[in-house]
């Protein structure tokens, strides 16, 4: 089957944990077919370079999040008034306005939202629209209209003006040319691969051309957006819109996902507060190349490694060393981890931490605050204390520091823990069955029909990817499901 690939500021840019789960889930599924369709925050991870593309990979397209001089045409009298009222409508939706229930809120905001997809198509890029002072006029009557809560209604002229620009970006995939028969929309489902921006496409391609989206959340994008918008960061009344905006943008992927795969049960619960129906909820743990770590394990050294430190802190006689990850001269993490007795998380904020695992491969205990899925990671195998609690943190390193026995024992069945549930190969076991069960629930689209009438099930025939001599189709039979173009090698964008 073919699958559209959805990134953001991730594959197949070089870097992070994100694109090399992509690689490694692309480079898994080689009997299946991938069109990447990558967003991007900007140059800075461009930079780095692309990882080298497998020759699964058909195309891969890139579009910025932040581009000047992707306005559009401006819109004409009757499109501005079209656009207005749609655009209205979803910031209604944001701001609660004209109250009703949730789930009523969320249909206003999903109609919208397919309304703006469609007059985008119609008129060209939203992007300028989105931007403009039509916008920050319709943002200052949903903030002031009946219904609104306080703090929208307490909202400044600066404040609309900071808000506006949010939606602008979020809102961005709107304007993207790719969800015709020629692009997303000649694809077997879409592989969201966060959720936010990247998601968007998916629901688009679902909305134009029946496209089956699946979306998998390692980190929670809309706890992301909270936490960016804590207290000193910006005004009362833009924290409240655009928490309020974000909230509905994930509520609406949640609903309308064919499935989704969280990483852990504490981003599960997180989906299923926002609206997504627990029956299409299949959580996926991240396949992490155990390889590096395992081929370091040794005796471990009398370090301790914290995930975060700030630098060497040995003083004196203290058998305690704090070592730097990260520097340019320092260790490497898999070389860190088998150094040291310890590795220590001491997070008060966490989603999904890979640094216990990691430590789990290498066979070194985990000491870890009781944050995010930080207990879902190490199971019994590790030890947990309550967040901003540094004398218990330090009592319990001290106490596995004087207990090699102790250590060990953790160490040994943390890595036994950590090869069951966090390699790659159940990771990608579990993607290839996803995929097979959504095609199996969403088999056929446009129209596409055999010699006997019955559906094509697959955007490329399964016949496609068998050597030696088959036979051609005929124009009853087409290769290719609702007239999808041949395979182009050659990417588009910036491969």
């Amino acid at each position: 089957m073919r699958i559209g690939l959805l990134t953001e500021s991730g594959y197949p840019c070089a870097g992070g944990d994100t694109g090399l789960w992509c690689d490694r889930l692309v480079r898994g599924l080689g009997q299946h077919e991938f069109d990447i369709y990558a967003l991007s925050r900007g140059r800075r991870r461009e930079d780095n370079g692309r990882l080298p593309i497998p020759p699964q990979v058909r195309r891969v397209r890139t579009a910025r999040l932040r581009t000047a001089g992707d306005d559009g045409a401006p819109l004409g009298r009757r499109a501005r008034k079209r656009f207005a009222e749609h655009y209205g409508e979803l910031l209604g939706a944001v701001c609660g306005t004209q109250a009703g229930s949730t789930a009523e809120l969320a249909d206003r905001f999903g109609n919208a939202l397919y309304n703006l997809a469609e007059r985008a198509r119609d008129t060209g890029a939203l992007t300028g629209a989105l931007r403009s002072d039509h916008a920050v006029s319709a943002l200052e009557r949903a903030c002031r209209a009946p219904g609104a809560p306080r703090t929208a209604r307490e909202a400044r002229v600066p404040d609309l003006l900071a808000v506006t620009g949010h939606p602008a970006r979020a809102l961005r995939p709107l304007s993207l040319d790719r969800y015709g028969d020629g692009a997303l929309g000649a694809v077997d489902l879409c592989h969201a691969t966060s959720g936010g921006s990247a998601a968007l496409p998916g629901l688009l391609a679902r909305h134009f051309s029946g496209v089956p989206p699946l979306v998998t959340e390692y980190g929670v994008q809309l706890r992301a957006h909270y936490l960016a918008l804590g207290p000193g960061t910006a005004a009362p009344a833009v924290r409240a819109l655009l928490a309020a905006f974000h909230g509905r943008l994930a509520t609406e992927f949640y609903r309308r996902a064919e499935l989704l795969t969280p990483g852990s049960s504490h981003a599960r619960r997180r989906q299923e507060r926002c609206g997504a129906d627990r029956a299409r909820i299949r959580t996926v743990r991240p396949g992490m190349d155990a390889a590096r770590y395992l081929a370091r394990c040794r005796a471990p050294a009398a370090r301790l490694f914290p995930d975060e430190a700030e630098g060497p802190q040995a003083a004196g006689d203290n058998p305690v060393t704090f070592t730097e990850v990260g520097a340019p001269e320092a260790p490497t993490p898999p070389d860190a981890y088998a150094a040291g007795a310890v590795v220590v998380l001491s997070s008060v904020v966490e989603g999904l931490p890979v640094s216990p695992a990691e430590a789990m491969f290498c066979g070194r205990a985990a000491v870890s605050t009781a944050v995010g899925a930080v207990v879902e990671v190490v199971g019994g195998t590790g030890l947990v204390v309550p967040p901003r609690n540094p004398r218990a943190l330090a009592e319990v390193c001290g106490a596995l520091l004087r207990d090699p026995e102790r250590r060990a024992r953790l160490g040994a069945a943390g890595r036994a823990r950590a090869l069951e549930l966090f390699g790659v190969e159940q990771n990608i076991a579990a993607f290839h069955g996803i995929y097979l069960e959504i095609m199996s629930r969403c088999p056929a689209r446009g129209g596409a029909v055999g010699d006997i009438g019955g559906p094509l099930p697959f955007a490329v025939a399964a016949e496609a990817h068998v050597p030696g001599h088959r036979t051609m189709p005929t124009a009853r039979t087409p290769l290719r499901g609702r007239g999808s173009p041949a395979p182009v090698r050659a990417t588009e964008g910036t491969r």
